[in-house]
């Protein structure tokens, strides 16, 4: 069992670090790429749309985005009070409620996600993060094995984009 700890422990550290680099990573080059479970990329996301909603101490956070070639959507959500604030990392566990990171497949409407794995307990599995730059201009997202429902196909996508929200009324 500590053998198990310590290779989830490692996984997590590799996401975390890896989301970190993508935020600092120079903006022109900022992408999310979407890749094929063969590890074959398929499309990119440049941008992103963003809104947080609720009072402070009690907000939620919500992400959509669209490739470039309109193949794939993305979002992304944290309900309160698990999203503190920007200048974090969130991680995603496989069958965990929060945060949630979908991927849309717009040619037959399939979803693919953190969905939870046979098997596998709720909550104990890292899949991925969601990563914030202070102000939350930026945003660090990926999976490294979203799979459909069923569990018979996936992708894996990460890297960081910049993030567009709505002006207060």
């Amino acid at each position: 069992m500590c053998e198990v700890g310590r290779v989830k422990r490692m996984g997590l550290a590799l996401i975390a670090s890896g989301l970190v680099l993508a935020l600092l990573a120079p903006a022109s080059g900022a992408k999310v790429t979407i890749l094929t479970d063969q590890g074959r990329e398929v499309d990119t996301i440049s941008k992103g749309r963003c809104r947080v909603s609720g009072k402070k101490g009690n907000r939620d956070f919500f992400l959509t985005a669209r490739s470039r070639s309109g193949k794939f959507s993305l979002t992304a959500f944290l309900d309160a009070p698990v999203f503190k604030g920007f200048g974090d990392i969130y991680i995603a566990y496989y069958g965990g409620k929060d945060p949630q990171i979908f991927l849309h497949r717009n040619s037959d409407d399939e979803v693919f996600s953190n969905f939870k794995l046979p098997g596998t307990p709720p909550d104990t599995l890292g899949a991925g993060a969601i990563a914030f730059r202070k102000h939350g201009r930026r945003v660090g997202i990926g999976l490294y094995a979203a799979s459909n429902r069923s569990a018979t196909e996936g992708y894996s996508f990460g890297g960081a984009i910049p993030c567009r929200y709505s002006k207060r009324r």
